[in-house]
């Protein structure tokens, strides 16, 4: 398996031919007014590819975050990846890809830092989105204003 692509957005969603519709794609940093913060939605979008054996093989997902002070927690449970239909046509270099959109519900931030999103398939590390969570005294060594509640940039 191959990472194609992993970030974060405030939307998204992936069709079952593979596309994927993002709104505020490629978040990687949030300001906040203190902590704990949390939002009401983020959503992790992969895409990753695999040969027509490695799909045709039962896989299982996994999302897990390591906190800034180097938690590792896990994110909902392990579930079953969606198998190849039948008669999907491979791309021009004969690889497949599966797109996910994983829903982080309510997300709370403990504390400032760099949270790392983590897609994980047989228990493997595929691939990492970082969102870096700045709390009002970065905001004033930025030379940004701490009025700001919640900023993405």
């Amino acid at each position: 398996m191959e990472l194609e692509r992993i970030f974060l957005a405030r939307y998204a969603e992936v069709t079952p031919d593979g596309l994927f519709t993002a709104i505020g794609g490629g978040m990687n940093r949030i300001s906040v007014s203190g902590f704990p913060w949390s939002m009401g939605f983020l959503f992790l979008i992969t895409q990753y590819r695999v040969s027509a054996e490695e799909g045709g093989r039962p896989h299982v997902v996994a999302v897990e975050r390591q906190t800034p002070a180097g938690r590792i927690e896990p994110i909902g449970t392990e579930f079953p990846m969606i198998g190849l239909p039948p008669d999907t046509p491979a791309g021009p270099d004969g690889m497949f890809v599966f797109g996910l959109s994983y829903l982080l519900a309510n997300p709370t931030f403990p504390e400032a830092g760099v949270y790392r999103y983590r897609l994980k398939i047989d228990g493997q590390g595929i691939g990492e989105a970082r969102l870096l969570v700045a709390g009002p005294a970065q905001h004033d060594e930025l030379g940004t204003s701490s009025r700001r509640s919640s900023r993405n940039n």
